[in-house]
């Protein structure tokens, strides 16, 4: 797991067990201003800044060191609000305002190619884009509850599934994908929770519903090995940290692991597993 704080630069690494408990690695000291972090292949991560346009790679070592490999100048990449990581360093950038996108692909040697450009207006506005096996893309928009399914081909091409119509999904702050085409929808505000499903064809399926008050109330939900999720947040009442951690069972019932020590981590603004 990879820890950030874009306000003061620091950034830390830790690991997530398959029974829930974290072990903290490194500090790695200060990093660059970046918008996006994203995971890709090979304990590799992809950092962007939406301002310059710029981009770089990095990779977290098996004992939490940062090992930086690659930058990419200001104005290389276009002007981006989310970015998707895929399978086999498949990337798919999206713009909320312009509803423009484009595809590319990090390479085993860091390099990267960008593979296809969408024009502004092709694709709906979404609040959320959430990257599933096979290429498969679930979008999402929190304002109008609605959403829609595609599927990014390797060469980078762009295919649309499914649209679901207004107000199918509900209204959730947080999005995450849990393996196996499986999602974990949140609310902040009533700590309410589901999950569903898309399947190969694009179709959503819903699985479990979690009443409200069932979480706790969290700003940051990360995926860690697909199954699991960390959650955080960075103040509570009490001006302290919170986390836990839990999983999602295949048939989309959720487990609670471990609830951690008030104050255990450190403030963070973004967190990649």
């Amino acid at each position: 797991m990879f820890f950030y704080n874009k306000d003061s630069g620091a950034a830390a690494s830790g690991t997530l067990n398959t029974e829930g408990n974290y072990s903290h690695l490194k500090d790695l000291g200060e990093f660059g201003k970046w918008t996006n972090i994203v995971p890709l292949d090979g304990a590799r991560l992809f950092f962007y800044n939406s301002d310059l346009k710029a981009a770089a790679v990095g990779r977290i070592e098996a004992d939490g060191e940062f090992t930086h490999l690659k930058d990419f100048p200001n104005g290389q990449f276009g002007q981006w609000s989310s970015i998707v990581p895929l399978e086999a360093g498949l990337l798919f950038f999206y713009d909320f305002e312009s509803r423009a996108a484009a595809s590319g692909m990090m390479n085993a040697d860091d390099g990267y190619t960008h593979l296809k450009s969408f024009p502004g207006g092709q694709f709906g506005q979404y609040s959320h884009i959430v990257g599933l096996l096979g290429g498969r893309l679930f979008f999402y928009n929190h304002d109008s509850q609605t959403g829609a399914s595609g599927k990014l081909s390797a060469d980078g091409d762009y295919f649309h599934l499914k649209h679901f119509a207004d107000q199918q999904l509900r209204q959730w702050t947080h999005v995450s994908p849990v393996g196996g085409g499986r999602l974990f929808f949140y609310d902040s505000l009533l700590r309410a929770a589901a999950s569903g499903k898309v399947g190969a064809d694009g179709e959503y399926t819903s699985l479990k519903n979690f009443p409200s008050g069932q979480f706790g109330q969290w700003t940051n939900i990360t995926t860690v090995d697909r199954s699991r999720l960390f959650f955080y947040r960075e103040s509570n009442n009490a001006g302290l940290s919170a986390a836990a951690s839990g999983e999602v069972e295949a048939d989309g019932e959720y487990h609670n692991l471990k609830d951690f020590s008030a104050g255990q981590f450190a403030a963070w603004t973004m967190i990649v597993g």
